[in-house]
């Protein structure tokens, strides 16, 4: 599972985190997510959203960004 790299294990710990706004683009969004490390620094991930029949967001994927 990717989840399970080490690029993703930040997101997966309770470390101090900060949401970026979704940027909506049609039936398409983006949101960013910001960890604190343990080590210092950040990490920030983008998660790419597709709006679903009723109004919820339905996660296509996450990367890690620089």
């Amino acid at each position: 599972m990717v989840v399970k790299t080490a690029d993703y294990a930040p997101m997966l710990h309770d470390h101090p985190h900060e949401l970026t706004g979704l940027v909506v683009r049609g039936d398409h969004a983006e949101q960013t997510l910001r960890v604190k490390l343990q080590q210092g620094g950040m990490a920030s991930y983008r998660f790419d959203v597709t709006r679903q029949t009723g109004g919820g967001w339905l996660v296509d994927g996450v990367i890690r960004v620089p």
